[in-house]
């Protein structure tokens, strides 16, 4: 239902709600148990040839004809709005057009305390998330898409902003952050010193040098201690450390 001049607000919903004596009626009767006799009999019990009750049929059936004078509709589904929004750019958008991860489905509907606006939303594992509404828009859909998006701003999303990118892209509750975050600082510092070390090992250039041992082995590979006559092991740790140093320079 787009809005019109004839539209009306949901505050002014809000005050028909409580101050209408004929759609409060109804609300007012107590349950069967809690009911006198004489209440029991008046209000629950069955007459008429279609053998309906006060409270089942009669009273229900007068709120709604109020409701329907005072928001000046003819159709019953009118004081119902149902449509779907993306979760990212909060357009009114097709429900077959998308996947359902991908959206926020919203109902609003006129109960006894005034509008009633309730949304799903994937950051909260599409479980309903429930709020009155009394501002002084018009009760249309493009309304409380509006209504919608500022009470996910204050409830479930952070102010624009680092914290906000870090929601949008891992999907993460408001209430939730907190925890998520901590543990998402140390993956992050896991993952820089991992990151620090694969640098360290691709651009630093290998160590050329040799060490005693391997001087030690080519000397020997090569029959050098025989050839200088080092038979001593005194002379052949003095013949390595000679070569290894020589090769280090």
């Amino acid at each position: 239902m787009k809005p019109t001049k004839r539209t009306r607000t949901m505050q002014e919903i809000y005050d028909f709600c409580l101050l209408d004596t004929n759609f409060n009626f109804g609300f007012t009767i107590p349950e069967y148990e809690e009911c006198t006799p004489a209440q029991r009999k008046f209000y629950h019990k069955p007459f008429g040839k279609n053998r309906v009750s006060r409270v089942g049929t009669f009273y229900p059936f007068q709120r709604e004809k109020q409701l329907h004078r005072f928001m000046r509709i003819k159709k019953w589904d009118e004081q119902f709005h149902r449509f779907f929004i993306h979760s990212e750019t909060f357009e009114t958008v097709e429900r077959k057009d998308h996947e359902i991860w991908e959206l926020i489905y919203i109902i609003s509907e006129i109960t006894s305390t005034g509008v009633r606006i309730k949304y799903t939303h994937p950051f909260n594992h599409n479980r309903w998330i429930e709020f009155r509404c009394r501002s002084h828009r018009p009760y249309s859909e493009s309304s409380c898409r509006l209504e919608v998006i500022e009470h996910m701003n204050k409830q479930l999303l952070f102010p624009a902003g680092r914290f906000r990118e870090l929601q949008m892209e891992y999907k993460v509750l408001k209430e939730d952050f907190v925890e998520w975050y901590k543990g998402y600082k140390i993956r992050l510092e896991h993952q820089n010193e991992q990151d620090y070390w694969d640098m360290v090992e691709t651009y630093t250039k290998p160590d050329q040098s040799i060490t005693f041992d391997e001087s030690m082995g080519l000397l020997g590979a090569f029959d050098v201690f025989y050839v200088m006559g080092a038979n001593d092991p005194y002379e052949k740790d003095q013949l390595a450390e000679e070569f290894m140093n020589m090769c280090n320079r």
